[in-house]
């Protein structure tokens, strides 16, 4: 996961490294933001694909 992969980086950037309170707030808030994220650009790619600024993929399946 690449949240677990920075936490060395940004504890002691924020001071938290001896908080594990403050370090499963920053974990938990991160995984939140990617989820939260991930919702947004999903509505948003659809909008954009319905109001055809963007055409669909092209269908490449055999038939």
């Amino acid at each position: 996961m690449m949240i677990g992969g920075v936490k060395p980086f940004y504890e002691p950037y924020f001071a938290i490294a001896g908080e594990p309170v403050l370090q499963g707030w920053a974990m938990s808030s991160a995984l939140v933001g990617c989820l939260l994220g991930a919702m947004v650009s999903g509505v948003l790619s659809e909008r954009c694909v319905l109001a055809g600024n963007f055409p669909p993929a092209a269908d490449t399946r055999s038939t």
